[in-house]
C-alpha cells in the first residue's frame, strides 16, 4: 500500500508538471528471484486491466481477485474463439447470443448483481476481445475512437442488465465496421489484380507488336480469359 500511494503522488507529478499520463501497475509481493517472471505477468495483467477500467490510480494485481462465491469467472478459449468468429462475420445476433451465453454460465441462479471483482474481470476481457478483433480487423484505417471509448467505459458496469445494455448497442456497431473492412480489403485486393492484369497485357502488347502471330484469342488465352472479356 505504501509503493500504490507513492506511485499514486508520482503519477499524479507528471500529469500536473509535464502533462503526461503515466500508467503503473504493481504485482503482488515476490520473495526470490525465480517469481519475478510470475510478477512480471501479474503486473502486465494489473497494468492492461487499469486500462480498460480508465483508472487514474496505479493498477494492483491484488485487487483483481475476480473470485465470486468461491468461484472463478469462465471464459474458455473456445468462447472468445466463437465470439471472435461471429464479430468477423459480421454477425452481429449470434455475436450477442455468444455473449448473453457466456454471462448466463457465470451468473447464479436468481443472482440480480455480479460481484464487482468478478464483474470487471469478465467485462474486462469481453471488451478486450471485441477491441482485439476491431484492431486486427483495421488495415490503414483504424477502428472509430469513439466506438472505442464506449466499449472501455463498459468496464464499469457491474449489473448483468447493465453490461448486456452496453454491449447490445456496441456489437452491432463493431459487427458494421468489421464489415465494412472486409469489402473495402476485396474491392483494393480485385481493383489491384485488375491493374496487374492490364499491365502485364499492355507490356506484352509493347513487347510484341510486331509479332504477326499476336492476336486477340492467344492474348486472351495466355492470361486465362475470353477473347468476349
Amino acid at each position: 500500500q505504501e509503493l500504490a500511494k507513492v506511485l499514486t503522488e508520482m503519477t499524479a507529478d507528471f500529469r500536473i508538471r509535464l502533462d503526461v499520463r503515466l500508467n503503473c501497475a504493481l504485482s503482488k509481493l515476490v520473495r526470490t528471484l525465480g517469481e519475478l517472471p510470475l510478477a512480471r505477468g501479474q503486473a502486465l495483467a494489473a497494468l492492461e486491466y487499469g486500462y480498460v477500467t480508465g483508472s487514474d490510480r496505479p493498477s494492483l494485481f491484488s485487487d483483481m481477485d475476480v473470485r465470486a462465491n468461491s468461484r472463478l469467472y469462465r471464459y474458455s478459449l473456445e468462447d472468445e474463439e466463437r465470439l471472435i468468429n461471429t464479430l468477423r462475420a459480421g454477425e452481429s445476433a449470434q455475436a450477442l447470443e455468444s455473449l448473453r451465453e457466456i454471462i448466463r454460465s457465470n451468473r447464479a441462479e436468481g443472482e440480480e448483481t455480479w460481484n464487482p471483482h468478478a464483474a470487471r474481470g469478465l467485462i474486462w476481457e469481453l471488451c478486450g476481445t471485441i477491441m482485439k478483433t476491431l484492431n486486427q480487423s483495421s488495415d490503414d484505417d483504424p477502428p472509430p475512437a469513439e466506438l472505442l471509448e464506449r466499449i472501455i467505459l463498459l468496464s464499469q458496469g457491474q449489473r448483468v442488465e447493465q453490461a448486456l445494455e452496453g454491449l447490445a448497442t456496441v456489437v452491432p456497431e463493431a459487427c458494421a465496421w468489421v464489415t465494412e473492412q472486409g469489402r473495402r480489403r476485396q474491392l483494393a485486393y480485385r481493383s489491384q489484380a485488375n491493374r496487374e492484369l492490364i499491365e502485364g497485357i499492355c507490356d506484352e502488347l509493347r513487347t510484341g507488336y510486331a509479332d504477326p502471330g499476336l492476336n486477340l484469342s492467344r492474348l486472351a488465352d495466355r492470361h486465362g480469359l475470353s477473347p468476349a472479356y
